[in-house]
């Protein structure tokens, strides 16, 4: 376990945990501005899928029970999240306004799922 959090497992979380602050607050401002302008929106959303994908890389070790499912489940919701994101800018440039709500929804259904494993994550550690 400690190999993998020095290894480069701590950087990620880390990286994902600024990630999730950052898209949160530019999803909103892209819906606060009406689906306008989704330059922002797309460009973290880039930097939260690859940080996911280096995460999905290098899982922890399986001696923890729970660690590793719950933590690759966030990782899934997470991917999920930046998919429906970057699926919604896509579709408010072309038009779809109410395909871009969805899925903005979806795509923050995603996250706070994907939070919500990420904690029962740090729950297993701690157990």
């Amino acid at each position: 376990m400690t190999a993998w959090f020095n290894g480069g497992g701590s950087a990620q979380l880390k990286a994902i945990g600024n990630d999730t602050g950052t898209l949160q607050t530019d999803m909103q401002a892209y819906v606060a501005g009406n689906l306008t302008d989704g330059t922002t929106l797309q460009a973290e959303d880039a930097t939260f899928q690859s940080d996911v994908q280096a995460a999905q890389a290098n899982l922890p070790p399986a001696g923890v029970p729970g660690l590793r499912s719950d933590y690759n489940a966030a990782l899934t919701y997470y991917n999920t999240s930046a998919t429906d994101l970057n699926n919604a800018v896509i579709a408010a440039n072309s038009g779809d306004d109410d395909g871009a709500v969805a899925d903005v929804e979806v795509g923050n259904t995603a996250l706070d799922n994907g939070n919500a494993k990420l904690s029962a994550a740090t729950t297993d550690v701690n157990n």
